[in-house]
C-alpha cells in the first residue's frame, strides 16, 4: 500500500516568539531492564488467551551510527540515533515550525538577543537536573566543533542569569539561530563534558529512549524513557531495536517476513514490489538535501575548470536517477537543490553531451589525464554513480567508483584522498548549505577551495535579515559557485520509510527528523 505525501520545499521562516507551555517534573530516574529477546510479550488474563501485545519495534537501518558524541558529525544515521537519546531546546515540528522542546519558553530581547527559559525539573539520563549551564556548555561545544561548528558560527556568548534562565548573544542578527539550534545543539551535561565524557560507551541525555546495548556492526537496543518530560511525546513502543543492514535486498525481505516492522531506507528496485504488499505501507516526501558529485581542486584533471563543467554536462541524470531511486526523485543540475530561498540554475551546466565535447577539447586534457576516482557510501549513490560513468565515457573520461565503509569515507573525504566524492548534505536553507559546502575551512567543503568572494557573501547574507535582500545575496552565491562549477546536483532526496501497515503515528519533516517515539501498534 503506497502513502505519497508531497511537500513544497520552503524556508524556515523564525518566529519572533513562540511561548510553549510547561511540563510536569518527572519523579527521579529508576534503573531500566534490557529489553526481552522477543517482541511480544504474553497478555495476561484469566480468561481465554489474548493475542500477544507487541512491545518492540525493530528498525532496519543501513548505516551504523559513527558515534553518539552529540559534536562529532553531521551525518543523518548519526542524528537519527541522536534524537532517540538527546533534546535540543526548541525542534522542528512536522511543519518545519520552531516549537519549545527544553526550552519552556524563548524570546528576542533585541536583534542579537534571546532569552530562553528551560523547563523547570528535567532529568538527565543520570539523575541530574537540565540547568542553564548544561545548555551554556553544549551549545558551546557545537561551536567548538571542526565538524557542525556552522551551526553555532553566530554565537557570540551566552549570559547565564539563573539555573533555568540565559540569554543567546549572537555576533550580528542571525534570520538562521533558531534553525540551527534545532539540528545540531543537543544539551548534554556541562560537568561531562568538561570531563572530556565519551558519550558513545554510555549516553546521558534527555531524550524519549535510553540506550542499552550497542553490538558494533550488529545492532543498538534501546528502551522507553518512562518519565520522559513531555508526557504526549513518551514512547508508545517500550523497545526499540536498530539493525544495522547494509544490503538492500535483505531489509525489504526482512520487512516481508516480518523479521524487521520499519525500514528507514528501501531500495529504489524494490519499491514497486513493497507497494504492491497489502501489508506493507510506503511513505515518501521530498527531503531537504542534494546528491551531488564534488569536485577536490587540489587534484590534476579536476582543477581545470573546463574538465568540472564537461562532466557536469555529460551527465544524464534522469536515467542515473531512474536506477538509482526508480524515478522517485527529482533531478537537477545546480550546485544546490530547487525551491528554497535564493536557489538558481544560472551559470550552472545541463545535460548537454555536445556541449560537454567542446568543454573536454577547451581542457587541454586527454588519456590517462581524463581518468578519475570518485568516492561514495551508500547503494543507491553507486547505483547513480554506475550510469554517470557510461555517461562520462562518451567524453573520453574514465571514472573509477570506489563504495566504502563510512568511516573510510569519512578519512578519505578529510583528507582529500579522492578525485570526486559524492554526498548529500541536509540544510534547512540555501546559506546554510553553502556555509558548509564552500566557506573557506567548513567541514564539506570538498573542493578545499578559500574564495574570499564566496566567504564575504556568506558573511553578508548571515546578518541580514530581510527575506528579500537575503534571498538576492543567496541566488548571487549560488550563481557564482555554479560558474566555478564546484559541484554538480543529481537528484533531490527524497525521505522514503517502509512499515508494518499495523504501525500508526509516523511523522517526518523536511529534514528527515523521524519521531519514532510517536510511532505505535495499531
Amino acid at each position: 500500500m503506497k502513502r505519497l505525501v508531497s511537500l513544497l520545499l520552503v524556508s524556515v521562516m523564525l518566529m519572533g516568539a513562540i511561548v510553549g507551555c510547561t511540563a510536569k517534573t518527572p519523579a527521579d530516574d529508576t534503573q531500566q531492564s534490557p529489553p526481552p529477546a522477543t517482541g511480544n510479550v504474553p497478555a495476561e488474563s484469566a480468561g481465554p488467551a489474548e493475542p500477544a501485545k507487541k512491545d518492540t519495534l525493530v528498525v532496519g537501518i543501513s548505516v551504523e551510527p559513527q558515534t553518539l558524541n552529540v559534536a562529532e558529525v553531521g551525518l543523518l544515521y548519526t542524528d537519527t540515533v541522536n534524537r532517540l537519546l538527546y533534546d535540543t531546546l526548541v525542534r522542528l515540528d512536522q511543519d518545519m515550525n520552531v516549537v519549545p522542546q527544553l526550552a519552556e519558553s524563548f524570546e528576542p530581547l533585541s536583534d542579537t538577543e534571546w532569552k530562553f527559559v528551560l523547563r523547570e525539573g528535567v532529568k538527565f539520563s543520570d539523575g541530574s537536573v537540565v540547568t542553564s549551564e548544561d545548555a551554556k556548555a553544549s551549545i558551546e561545544l557545537v561551536a567548538a566543533s571542526a565538524a557542525i561548528g556552522a551551526y553555532a558560527g553566530w554565537l557570540k556568548e551566552i549570559k547565564i542569569i539563573d539555573e533555568r534562565t540565559f540569554i543567546v548573544v549572537t555576533k550580528q542578527p542571525s534570520e538562521r539561530m533558531l534553525a540551527d539550534l534545532c539540528t545540531y545543539s543537543f544539551i548534554v551535561p556541562k560537568k561531562l563534558i568538561d570531563s572530556g565524557y565519551n558519550f558513545s560507551e554510555g549516553p546521558v541525555g534527555t531524550g524519549p529512549y535510553r540506550l542499552v546495548e550497542w553490538k558494533r556492526g550488529d545492532r543498538l537496543i534501546f528502551v522507553a524513557n518512562d518519565e520522559y518530560f513531555l508526557e504526549e511525546d513518551r514512547a508508545a513502543i517500550k523497545n526499540l531495536i536498530w539493525r544495522i543492514m547494509p544490503e538492500g535486498i535483505a531489509r525489504t525481505i526482512a520487512l516481508e517476513n516480518g523479521e524487521v516492522d520499519f525500514l528507514f531506507d528501501v531500495q529504489a528496485s524494490d519499491l514497486k514490489q513493497l507497494e504492491a504488499n497489502e501489508n506493507i505501507e510506503v511513505y515518501s516526501t521530498p527531503y531537504a538535501s542534494p546528491f551531488y558529485i564534488a569536485f577536490n581542486l587540489n587534484k590534476p584533471g579536476m582543477d581545470n575548470l573546463n574538465v568540472r563543467k564537461a562532466i557536469a554536462a555529460a551527465i544524464n541524470r534522469d536515467n542515473a536517477t531512474l536506477l538509482a531511486t526508480d524515478g522517485y526523485s527529482p533531478t537537477f543540475y545546480s550546485c544546490a537543490i530547487p525551491g528554497m530561498l535564493g536557489s538558481t540554475n544560472e551559470n550552472a551546466e545541463p545535460y548537454n553531451v555536445e556541449k560537454a565535447k567542446e568543454y573536454i577539447a577547451a581542457s587541454g586534457l586527454s588519456g590517462d589525464q581524463l581518468k578519475f576516482t570518485v568516492i561514495c557510501k551508500e547503494e543507491p549513490f553507486k547505483i547513480a554513480l554506475e550510469s554517470i560513468q557510461a555517461d562520462l565515457l562518451e567524453i573520453g573520461v574514465a571514472l573509477d567508483v570506489q563504495m566504502m565503509d563510512t568511516a573510510t569515507y569519512t578519512a578519505r573525504g578529510a583528507e582529500g584522498s579522492f578525485d570526486m566524492i559524492t554526498g548529500k548534505y541536509n540544510a534547512f536553507d540555501l546559506l546554510a548549505y553553502a556555509e558548509g559546502a564552500f566557506k573557506t575551512g567548513a567541514a564539506f567543503n570538498f573542493n578545499f577551495i578559500s574564495d574570499p568572494y564566496i566567504d564575504g557573501l556568506i558573511e553578508k547574507g548571515t546578518g541580514t535579515i530581510d527575506n528579500e535582500a537575503r534571498g538576492a545575496i543567496i541566488e548571487e552565491l549560488i550563481s557564482y559557485c555554479n560558474g566555478l562549477a564546484l559541484r554538480t546536483g543529481i537528484y533531490q532526496l527524497t525521505t522514503i520509510r517502509a512499515f508494518n501497515k499495523d504501525l500508526g503515528g509516523f511523522t517526518t519533516n523536511l529534514n528527515s527528523y523521524d519521531r519514532f517515539n510517536k510511532l505505535y501498534w495499531k
